[in-house]
């Protein structure tokens, strides 16, 4: 649950990262394009989170090796 309100908290940092490059590429932004923007940068910061809980949640995703050492 924490994690999932860190993303919502860090949504607005991720919202100027994805903001900035914009400007600096594209130029200035209208009303639209800046609500698609901000949509756009809460659902990168909802992924990444939910990325993280799921990895989580469901433990190393490794096989067993054999084990080195001789019998």
């Amino acid at each position: 649950m924490e994690s999932r309100a860190y993303a919502i908290g860090i949504a607005q940092g991720t919202i100027v990262v994805v903001t900035i490059p914009w400007i600096l590429l594209v130029g200035p932004i209208d009303e639209l394009t800046r609500a698609l923007l901000i949509g756009a940068s809460w659902v990168i910061s909802l992924a990444v989170a939910e990325y993280f809980i799921y990895r989580r949640a469901h433990g190393p995703a490794r096989t067993p090796r054999a084990s080195l050492r001789p019998a």
